[in-house]
């Protein structure tokens, strides 16, 4: 857990562990205030996090900015699914474990569609 990005995702988990409850009321409603700016803030992220794997597929293989909006997108409402299935059944999961599974599929989605 070295790098900011890593730590941010460690500690949203974790926050989310932290308080069920509360995240089950926030994630019920995809139409709130709450969710359209954890979204804005999960794109910005996931920009951040995987920023050097991007540029690297993007100068290979895309230059298309409609596959590479909604590789975002798919991105983004993946993990927002994947939180609130972790939520929905009591965060079961360590942090650690969740954090593990959203980053290979992130990755593994990027480097599918991306690379050569």
């Amino acid at each position: 857990m070295g790098d900011l990005p890593t730590q941010l995702r460690h500690n949203a988990l974790q926050l989310v562990k932290g308080n069920p409850f509360i995240w089950k009321i926030f994630l019920s409603n995809p139409e709130s205030a709450f969710v359209k700016r954890l979204t804005d803030d999960t794109l910005h992220f996931l920009e951040t996090e995987y920023s050097d794997l991007i540029s690297q597929c993007k100068s290979r293989k895309i230059s298309d900015h409609a596959e590479h909006y909604f590789t975002y997108q798919f991105l983004l409402h993946g993990m927002l699914r994947i939180l609130k299935c972790w939520v929905d059944n009591g965060c079961q999961e360590s942090v650690d474990k969740m954090e593990s599974i959203i980053g290979k599929l992130n990755k593994t989605v990027i480097t599918t569609l991306w690379h050569d």
